[in-house]
């Protein structure tokens, strides 16, 4: 296949391949596709890749490949699709992919990648899904992120990440998913989440937060799924999570959370799946908080 050098897209994706990637497809320098995903692939990859400077898009998911991810990919310049996840690449993310300025799409999770979030990362202005959970990466969230103003998608979960929740991932107005669960992140959470008015899903639980649940988050009209359980939550279930009408999944479960259940809540726990166990709420359920009970205890 390395004789192929008129090849302009090589898709290959959902079969029974086995064995290594050649690095003969470095000579394929007319791809602008290399879709191998779905197989069953060993090995790493090639470093001869980055020969393929005509690449918008290098799908390799999927697969059982280890090793690192070699840096020479970075060489891709026109690359705006890389996705990798669900592999068994190790190390760390290459300093050199923050030369893909064209990158649409950096999805790399599923594996055992170590170290930081690179601060490049922010430096890449055509980014919509950035998702690297389920890795080994570690360190805080870049406060930079927010620079990432068309990103969709910011999936940062299944890590060991640590530190506060930077406010700055507000900026990003078109955020439709924000997963940072399974992780160690500290601190509370920032009211200013509550201006993303796109997002979906906002994932946060299993972490170290505490402090209150901020009663901005009832301005989040289109979410349809929040997570803050396994946490260290305190004060009332703010009254004004009743607003979130498109909600269907709350869970509240494994925090301090004390006080009633506010009576704007009602059908949210009525019509939709909620969990909320395992505080120190008055009573689970019923009865609700009147119009005289005080929530902000």
């Amino acid at each position: 296949m390395g004789n192929l050098t008129r090849l302009s897209a090589l898709r290959i994706q959902g079969n029974n391949l086995t064995g290594a990637i050649p690095p003969e497809l470095g000579n394929l320098t007319g791809l602008y596709e290399l879709d191998l995903r779905s197989n069953r692939l060993t090995g790493e990859i090639p470093p001869e890749l980055g020969n393929l400077t005509s690449l918008y898009n290098l799908s390799l998911s999927n697969n059982r490949l280890t090793g690192e991810i070699p840096p020479e990919l970075g060489s891709l310049t026109r690359l705006q699709i890389l996705r990798l996840f669900d592999n068994e690449l190790s190390g760390a993310i290459p300093l050199e992919l923050g030369n893909l300025g064209h990158l649409n799409w950096l999805i790399l999770s599923d594996n055992q990648l170590t170290g930081p979030i690179p601060q490049w990362v922010a430096n890449l202005p055509k980014l919509t899904i950035l998702d690297i959970s389920a890795n080994r990466l570690s360190g805080t969230v870049p406060s930079e992120l927010g620079n990432l103003t068309r990103l969709k998608w910011l999936i940062l979960g299944d890590n060991r990440l640590t530190g506060e929740i930077p406010p700055e991932l507000a900026n990003l107005a078109h955020l439709e998913i924000l997963g940072l669960s399974n992780n160690g992140l500290s601190g509370t959470i920032p009211p200013e989440l509550g201006t993303l008015a796109k997002l979906g899903s906002l994932g946060l639980s299993y972490n170290l937060l505490s402090g209150t649940i901020p009663p901005e988050l009832g301005r989040l009209a289109t979410l349809r799924g929040l997570y803050l359980n396994y946490n260290l939550l305190t004060g009332t279930i703010p009254p004004e999570l009743g607003d979130l009408t498109n909600l269907w999944q709350l869970y509240l479960a494994d925090n301090l959370l004390t006080g009633c259940i506010p009576t704007s809540v009602q059908n949210l726990i009525e019509n939709n799946d909620i969990t909320a166990g395992s505080n120190d709420l008055e009573r689970l359920g019923l009865p609700y908080c009147d119009s005289s009970t005080s929530t902000q205890e």
